[in-house]
């Protein structure tokens, strides 16, 4: 069967910025099949829909929310009348950098070049769904060209929900090994880093990076830095404490090294992040 391909290209502005937002605002959703070359996050804000990917019907109903992967093909072909829909597209290294960030890059259902499975899809929880619902309205109220970090920032809230879904790959994860995890995920731990990993595991080094390679494609530290990347993040956006203060109380000792990975991890400074988190464009 023959479907059309959306490119990264075919979209304004996308290229650069790597990222492309829409309301759909209750107009008819594309009922032709197609997929694309980038990453697109689907999340219903309102009404219901019918939405078929990889020839599989799912109805779609307010707090849903579908990661599509380039190789999936997608179309919709039911609405209600009050249907809005966010559709967030992501250019593929933009994705690959949160993936990294909240320690999903072991997930097979976010893999670009050999993607296994059904796609990612949760129910958002009530009390995310307002905050997801408000950040859509600031980034819809912007000019295209300027919400890439206010992108960023929504992409930040949806991946602590996908985080708090934990996916088929982290279930597999050995009982031992994964209250080791949980325990790593709390901030005095995360903090302490590496040696908090093998004492709450006592294992030996070697084989705490044997089990971090096989089961999230991490080492240690790594892993490490990418919990505390996540605590860093909902610090810096509740705007409550100092960047200097962050710093020391996510467990790094150099605050250049920790605005460097801040910005490796999620491309832009602290600064920019807690700016856009809270700038109401809609005054002016």
């Amino acid at each position: 069967m023959s479907y059309e391909v959306k490119t990264v290209d075919s979209l304004f502005g996308f290229a650069e910025s790597g990222y492309y937002f829409q309301l759909t605002l209750g107009r008819r959703l594309l009922n032709t099949i197609h997929s694309h070359d980038f990453y697109e996050i689907i999340y219903v804000l309102s009404g219901s829909c019918r939405h078929i990917v990889n020839n599989v019907g799912r109805l779609m109903e307010v707090g849903d929310l579908v990661l599509l992967r380039p190789s999936d093909r997608h179309s919709f072909d039911w609405q209600s009348d009050d249907t809005n829909v966010a559709a967030i597209s992501i250019r593929r290294d933009e994705l690959e950098r949160f993936c990294a960030a909240y320690g999903l890059n072991c997930d097979h259902r976010l893999d670009f070049d050999q993607p296994t499975g059904d796609a990612l899809f949760i129910r958002i929880g009530q009390l995310d769904r307002s905050r997801i619902a408000s950040q859509c309205d600031e980034l819809f109220a912007l000019p295209p060209e300027a919400r890439t970090p206010l992108c960023r920032v929504l992409l930040g809230e949806i991946f602590a929900c996908l985080v708090k879904d934990r996916s088929d790959n982290e279930k597999s994860i050995p009982p031992v090994f994964a209250k080791v995890l949980t325990e790593m995920n709390r901030l005095p731990n995360a903090a302490e880093g590496v040696s908090a990993f093998l004492r709450l595991s006592n294992f030996s080094h070697a084989q705490l990076c044997r089990l971090t390679k096989r089961y999230l494609n991490m080492t240690p530290g790594e892993y490490v830095n990418s919990i505390r990347m996540r605590y860093a993040w909902e610090l810096v956006v509740a705007g409550e404490l100092d960047y200097e203060t962050i710093c020391e109380t996510v467990g790094f000792c150099s605050f250049s090294h920790f605005c460097h990975l801040f910005r490796e991890v999620y491309g832009i400074t602290p600064a920019r992040a807690r700016k856009s988190r809270y700038t109401d464009n809609r005054t002016i």
